[in-house]
């Protein structure tokens, strides 16, 4: 096992100044927001920053913390890191990212911060990483990278079947709203046999009967 701290060079990004539009000789800056949706591109024309490249991690350091992002460059924001690995003919870039997102939900145990969380350094710099051979690492990173454009595009079928469903039954039926297709009106009480509240009782490791919280 490797320490991460002997691995990547950590480097804190900046503030930058924006522009409202992205304009010729502009360079992108990434935010945190951009590793959880995707916001409206930001961008500035400032030459000193800290820039990442396509084989660099950047790891949001400040608020959402664990939240990550490879395979991008730009300029790194102020609540962010750049992790770059010192010696890629020893370790992969995106084989240390691949494992870093499976301590998402340590690096936020070891958060702190009262109302804004920030990334412990000592216990990400302390992580453990396994001394695989490159090949070794390369195959896993190209595995977990399948793996996860599969369920991007799994998520993506979900959301455009449910927006057909969506728009199948306004077709049907209308807007329930405006009612134009004048569907007589009711209430639960008159189509239902019988309503009840769900049961308040603790849940249990174990049981005859799954317990549905809301």
């Amino acid at each position: 096992m490797t320490l991460l701290k002997d691995i990547v060079q950590i480097e804190k990004g900046r503030k930058y100044n924006l522009l409202e539009e992205n304009q010729e000789g502009a360079i992108r800056v990434f935010q945190a927001n951009d590793f959880r949706n995707e916001n409206k591109p930001q961008y500035t024309l400032d030459t000193d920053g800290v820039l990442a490249q396509e084989d660099d991690i950047m790891l949001v350091w400040d608020g959402s913390v664990g939240q990550m992002g490879f395979g991008r460059s730009g300029y790194v924001g102020s609540t962010m890191v750049k992790l770059s690995v010192k010696n890629k003919k020893r370790f992969s870039p995106e084989f240390i990212y691949r494992f870093l997102q499976t301590k998402t939900e340590y690096l936020k145990r070891k958060a702190t911060g009262a109302t804004i969380m920030h990334i412990n350094r000592k216990s990400l710099e302390q992580l453990e990483i396994p001394d695989s051979e490159l090949p070794d690492q390369l195959h896993i990173a190209n595995i977990l990278s399948k793996a996860e454009n599969l369920i991007a595009h799994r998520k993506e079928s979900i959301r455009l079947l449910d927006e057909f469903l969506k728009s199948t039954f306004l077709e049907m039926f209308g807007d329930p709203s405006t009612n134009k297709k004048n569907f007589p009106k009711g209430k639960i009480k008159d189509v239902v046999t019988e309503v009840k509240y769900g049961t308040s009782s603790p849940a249990e490791d174990e049981g005859m009967y799954p317990y549905l919280r809301m």
